[in-house]
């Protein structure tokens, strides 16, 4: 190497020494995530879910928000943050930010059927009763944060509820006279599910099935009675009271995450729009008949959606019931209120008398709470009893949760399978309303509103008659016990009309008719009535008939023996 060579590496070498970075200090830690006054959920997304101490609800954060001082308060105290993670303007946000975030990354995606709210859950064999403030975990108080599991127990606005010593069975005996005693269409059938239903709405959440009741009562039969003494001072504040044109949405939004009775006043649907808004209302008490039912999805303006899991115990009452679909019936057991008499009206005081006691509803929780394995377990068995009457595995669920929830009142024991038959059996109200209670299937009920449509008109000596589907199927075939009064040429000529004709002993219907689809219109069977009717028994779909000189279609073929009754 030449000396200028030499020369020149060396002030390299020195002009690279002067502009070389000085080491770096070790960086500061954080404190360990177990001391932190939060707790880091997991993420979705560009979401971070946390859960603080203080607050003790679940906060959603973005990213920009973890880096914001002032959102960062909403999980800890300023000195908190200041105490580690110190800087010159009070503490790093960014720092604080990194840590949560790797936190929340660590922690997996948030899963949102982990949150609960109020009201009485099973949580790992133990019964929770959540008050909004407070926990009672198998019947001792403890903070929302003490418990161990995986459940996160979100503070909500305290529900008043005062514990006592458990209730006797006497007392329980007592209580289900009292019920027994009201001027019920049938005192130990209604009586005994309108207890068994009080007794569910309690401790709801912890049921793998939630029943439904609807309450029919006309003016002054004594429905107002039955809420002001029995309904309101057992469910007191746990219940969400609902009234007049309250929506479905508005039900969802006020139950949030709770599981809470929902008590449903004056449901009636004498109007088109009435009953549209409690349908609706139906459809929300269906989902939250089920433990585990999937949620209900709700988009948002961004593209989002919002999620909701609704689980209640709902309590309608009307003059007449507004249960117009299979799926709601079998859900709902009816009890009916009817005219009492001054000597009823005196035993009912004097039952009512004897059922009180101070603080029956916190007595009543007592006991239920240490009972709600039993009360599951007893559910199961008399589920399974009341199903293999040919009523089906819904209607069994509906029953035997209320019917087990009402034994609860007066035994603590535990049903074997065998005990469970022995009761079904021997009880012909429990056998009848299940039979009662067995929901006809969609075909059936599609069928029949098909059949009762206005087919035809037609004067006879200077009177209108209006005559229905049936009847115009009926004077087609006299041999099937039709009406040999209609001529059977005017008959058919209709039902072509229609899209319809009676076919080799079928009843033939065009895929295409619109006829036949408005009649459907406004029904449960609207967007699909043709796939409802091919469930008819024997029925079948691809026939290609021609039901005028100018419409010709593919069609459904029904045969008339699940019309008509044969009488040949």
């Amino acid at each position: 190497m030449m000396p200028d060579d030499m020369v020149l590496q060396d002030m390299f070498q020195s002009a690279r020494a002067q502009v070389a970075p000085q080491s770096r200090p070790e960086p500061a830690q954080a404190p360990p995530e177990a001391e932190w006054p939060f707790y880091c959920l997991g993420y979705d997304r560009d979401r971070f879910f946390l859960y603080t101490k203080e607050g003790r609800q679940v906060i959603a954060m973005s990213a920009k928000d973890l880096s914001s001082h002032g959102q960062l308060l909403k999980l800890a105290d300023v000195n908190w943050f200041e105490s580690n993670f110190a800087s010159k303007e009070g503490f790093n946000a960014r720092w604080v930010a990194n840590e949560l975030i790797r936190a929340c990354y660590r922690a997996g995606v948030y899963d949102p059927d982990r949150v609960r709210g109020r009201g009485v859950w099973l949580d790992a064999g133990r019964s929770v009763m959540h008050l909004g403030d407070l926990l009672l975990v198998d019947g001792a108080e403890a903070a929302l944060t003490d418990i161990k599991s995986r459940f996160i127990y979100e503070q909500g606005r305290p529900l008043t509820v005062t514990l006592g010593e458990p209730l006797t069975d006497d007392e329980g005996k007592k209580f289900l006279a009292m019920c027994r005693a009201v001027s019920w269409e049938d005192p130990t059938r209604d009586g005994s599910f309108f207890a068994g239903w009080v007794v569910s709405a309690l401790i709801g959440g912890a049921l793998m099935w939630r029943p439904h009741m609807w309450l029919l009562s006309d003016f002054g039969q004594g429905k107002s009675w039955v809420f002001n003494n029995i309904v309101t001072p057992i469910l007191g504040n746990l219940a969400l009271m609902a009234q007049g044109n309250t929506t479905e949405s508005g039900i969802r939004g006020a139950l949030g995450l709770d599981a809470r009775p929902v008590l449903f006043e004056e449901a009636e649907t004498q109007t088109e729009v009435d009953a549209a808004r409690i349908q609706l209302v139906l459809n929300l008490a269906r989902q939250a008949s089920t433990e585990g039912s999937p949620p209900i999805l709700k988009g948002t303006k961004d593209g989002g959606y919002n999620r909701f899991i609704v689980r209640g115990s709902f309590f309608m009452s009307s003059i007449n019931a507004g249960l117009t679909q299979g799926a709601d019936e079998s859900r709902f057991v009816t009890v009916a209120l009817v005219e009492g008499n001054p000597d009823q009206f005196d035993a009912l005081k004097i039952a009512h008398a004897e059922a009180s006691v101070p603080n029956m509803a916190g007595r009543m929780l007592a006991r239920l709470l240490a009972m709600i394995p039993t009360v599951r377990a007893n559910t199961e068995a008399l589920a399974d009893a009341i199903a293999r009457t040919g009523a089906g595995r819904r209607v069994g669920d509906t029953l035997g949760t209320i019917l087990a929830c009402q034994m609860a009142l007066v035994d603590q024991s535990q049903l074997t399978p065998e005990a469970a038959a022995k009761i079904v059996a021997s009880r012909e109200w429990i056998r009848n309303a299940a039979a009662e209670a067995k929901a006809t299937p969609e075909w059936q009920r599609a069928l029949a509103h098909l059949m009762q449509c206005e087919g035809m008109r037609r004067t006879v000596n200077g009177r209108t008659d209006n005559l229905t589907i049936s009847e115009l199927v009926g004077a087609c075939r006299p041999s099937f016990g039709g009406d040999d009064t209609i001529d059977r040429r005017d008959a058919d000529a209709q039902l072509r009309r229609m899209g319809m004709r009676v076919m080799d002993n079928n009843l033939v219907i065009g895929n295409r008719s619109t006829v036949i689809a408005g009649l459907f219109r406004g029904t449960p069977w609207s967007g699909g009535w043709l796939a409802t009717l091919a469930r008819v028994p024997g029925a079948w779909r691809g026939k290609e008939v021609r039901f005028t000189p100018a419409h010709k279609d593919k069609a459904l073929v029904i045969p008339l023996s699940s019309i008509l009754e044969d009488e040949a």
